[in-house]
């Protein structure tokens, strides 16, 4: 195809230079503070859902309601991840994978989970490397791309997935700036559909960029894969022709040889409390009175606070049989979760603590101890989630 285009990963919002950086900054805060508020608010939404379903489920017409209110948050938090991998806010939890595994995954459970007729065909490279990801990242970035190619295939259309092995040379040509020496799993998504127009191909990794009809996509799609990909320290080249597909080449840089060990066994939850105190600290009156209704239900005794002033109150007088403290880590009062934590944890070391956030866990990561375990529960979190988690860390018993 003499006139097919090569659009190379690029940063997106406008132009390169001071003005590009500083608009690109605003909008990770901007996505930030979406974020914090959305998830909290979205965690109301799908507990309640959840809660209605274990109240009501027998009532035909409640079920039905209850699972599209629930779905509908699920949609929701899923758009707001997306706005944190764009910008770099949602890090990786790396661990050894296979791409060839996720990728069959995906495929074989794309239409009933997305309901389209259209299944991908895999050709997939044997003995591939191992790679150093986040399967749930990768797992997104192929969800993105099959419903992209979906999108602009008929009901009768051909896509193809392939994995190969491929060896990059130092100063090859033709590579987006990105693109280093190195040895690369290759993922190749490979359409027949109806190709991108010319002059959509210079936006197509722009956030918010789409050709698409009203309620049929907002532009994140390829924004987040070019965000995944880059946090994999790799990239993306996209090539298409009007009338003759679309071609999308991801290249995952292989992980160093290593011995993976066996991950720590976690003994199942007990389905339920033995009565311990839990002090539950979060700003969001909504969530904090649906996480009560949760953790009551579960046999817990649970106090609550809206700040880190006034949780610090409530331990004055109820901190001997408080056993679990349950934070938000941003508060409105300047005393932050973390904050909040070690105060309390002078006085009584033995304190149980589990962190919440509609940020990441990255944040974990600059203000623990080298080797501290620290229990963090991103929202919006299922209520299963809450439970399981509180219950491992009563008893001790989160892997670290």
């Amino acid at each position: 195809m003499n006139d097919e285009r090569m659009i190379p990963r690029e940063t997106p919002v406008v132009a390169d230079g001071k003005n590009s950086a500083e608009r690109m900054e605003a909008f990770r805060q901007l996505a930030a503070g979406v974020a914090h508020d959305f998830n909290s608010l979205l965690n109301v939404i799908t507990a309640d859902a959840n809660l209605l379903l274990e109240t009501h489920g027998g009532d035909p017409a409640v079920r039905e309601s209850a699972h599209r209110i629930y779905a509908a948050g699920e949609r929701a938090a899923d758009l707001t991840q997306q706005l944190l991998i764009f910008t770099g806010l949602q890090p990786l939890q790396s661990e050894r994978l296979e791409v060839n595994e996720i990728l069959r995954r995906v495929a074989s459970t794309f239409s009933t989970r997305y309901g389209n007729p259209i299944r991908p065909e895999l050709c997939l490279a044997a003995s591939l490397p191992e790679i150093d990801g986040d399967p749930d990242m990768l797992e997104k970035l192929t969800v993105n791309l099959v419903a992209n190619a979906c999108d602009g295939m008929a009901e009768n259309g051909k896509l193809t997935i392939t994995t190969d092995r491929v060896v990059v040379a130092e100063g090859a040509s033709g590579r987006p700036p990105e693109a280093r020496a190195g040895e690369f799993v290759r993922i190749t998504f490979a359409d027949d559909g109806a190709g991108i127009a010319a002059e959509n191909l210079p936006h197509v990794f722009e956030p918010f960029f789409t050709t698409k009809d009203v309620g049929k996509g907002i532009g994140l799609g390829l924004p987040t894969v070019m965000g995944i990909a880059t946090q994999h320290r790799g990239w993306v080249e996209l090539e298409s022709r009007v009338g003759a597909g679309t071609r999308v080449e991801v290249y995952l840089p292989v992980g160093p040889t290593r011995t993976v060990e066996g991950a720590a066994k976690v003994d199942a939850p007990n389905e339920s409390g033995g009565g311990e105190t839990i002090l539950l600290v979060d700003d969001e009156a909504l969530l904090r009175e649906i996480t009560v209704i949760l953790l009551k239900k579960q046999g817990y005794r649970v106090l609550q606070a809206e700040s880190g002033i006034d949780a610090l109150e409530v331990w004055k007088w109820h901190g001997s049989r408080i056993q679990l403290l349950l934070t938000d880590m941003v508060m409105p009062d300047g005393l932050t979760g973390i904050e909040l934590a070690a105060k309390l944890r002078v006085e009584k070391p033995q304190l149980k603590v589990i962190f919440t956030s509609a940020y990441s866990r990255e944040m974990m990561g600059r203000i623990s101890a080298p080797g501290e375990v620290v229990h963090f529960l991103q929202k919006p979190y299922r209520s299963e989630r809450l439970s399981d988690l509180v219950r491992q860390v009563l008893d001790g018993k989160v892997a670290s």
